[in-house]
């Protein structure tokens, strides 16, 4: 009878982890449809802003009133396009609010999350419908063709087009055997990366971090690049000459050495070692990034790379050719 009342309790217990779960994602979701739409925001600016920079050209040329009525009505759009921007990263703040809220409470009472989950929902609702209204405004008023746009496009589905893409473009850039190794890491990471047990885990370690140092919030911001996109910075001149100059990986010395400063799960150094043949190493902060980077080094039996768990204001040089720094959301002071 115990052992059927254990497990009888442990099925609620799994049965109710998957419901908080379930709300967690419809955020996670949410989050992700908000940044579809600041990139079709941020692209439409940037159309906007260049096709008024070449009106005002043409204007001082010819000092046409039509052209100058044109200039007039593609400053308006650029300004409400400034300020839709600016309000739609204000309420994708609150959506991810509410997600940091969800991670943090996974295991605990959720209260009343499910009021915020669908309150998240109907703001994007009203963001989808918003943007859409600003930018057949704004098209209309600036006599620019409005772009085809589905503003509740799957963010799922553009996700995997992504995730696609990069795996072509591994395919393309690196030996058999090579891409099948940088393939099975990328898989490997990207899985840990849609877990919300990771990214659980990652909260709580950007908040005891935050407590524990002098470091801001800011500092232990995640993100992930995609390979194409590492691809396109290592193939610049003055990089692929130092990646050239670096330690093989086979080789015993190891005085020309690919370092990553805020290293994460190990991103850019799994592409440098896998991709170059080179040895690589990074350094992070956060334990629960660090730790996965080690556990996917050794699930792979890779050689030629190393991670370090510490802050990179103490790390020696002395070894290095090629730093790469992964990001610039640091303190003031850190950047001074």
């Amino acid at each position: 009878m115990d052992n059927d009342r254990r497990q009888t309790e442990e099925e609620e217990q799994d049965a109710r982890q998957q419901d908080v779960d379930s709300l967690v994602r419809r955020v996670v979701n949410a989050l992700e449809s908000f940044k579809l739409l600041l990139l079709d925001l941020r692209k439409d600016e940037r159309d906007v802003n260049q096709r008024c920079e070449q009106c005002v050209g043409e204007w001082k040329e010819t000092r046409d009133a039509a052209k100058a009525a044109d200039v007039k009505k593609l400053l308006q759009a650029r300004k409400l396009y400034r300020e839709t921007l600016k309000n739609a990263i204000d309420a994708m703040q609150t959506v991810r609010e509410v997600l940091d809220e969800g991670l943090a409470k996974r295991n605990q009472d959720m209260g009343d999350y499910k009021k915020n989950v669908v309150r998240v929902e109907l703001l994007l609702s009203e963001w989808q419908e918003r943007v859409s209204l600003v930018r057949a405004q704004c098209h209309e008023d600036s006599g620019l063709a409005q772009q085809e746009s589905n503003p509740t496009r799957e963010s799922h589905v553009v996700r995997m087009q992504q995730l696609k893409l990069e795996e072509d473009e591994i395919t393309r850039s690196c030996s058999a055997s090579a891409g099948k190794k940088v393939l099975k890491v990328v898989r490997d990471l990207r899985r840990v990366e849609g877990s919300l047990d990771f990214h659980s885990s990652l909260l709580a370690a950007q908040d005891k971090m935050t407590t524990e140092s002098s470091y801001t919030k800011a500092n232990f911001a995640y993100g992930s690049t995609p390979y194409q996109t590492w691809r396109k910075i290592m193939t610049s001149p003055a990089v692929a000459a130092g990646i050239a100059l670096c330690d093989d990986v086979r080789a015993d010395k190891r005085d020309n050495v690919f370092v990553v400063w805020g290293s994460s799960i190990g991103w850019f150094v799994f592409y440098a070692n896998l991709t170059y043949g080179v040895a690589s190493r990074g350094v992070e902060l956060l334990p629960a990034l660090h730790d996965v980077a080690v556990q996917v080094k050794e699930t792979n039996h890779l050689f030629g790379l190393s991670f370090t768990c510490g802050d990179i204001l103490l790390d020696n040089l002395d070894d290095t050719r090629v730093l790469l720094l992964t990001s610039q959301c640091w303190d003031d002071f850190l950047r001074s």
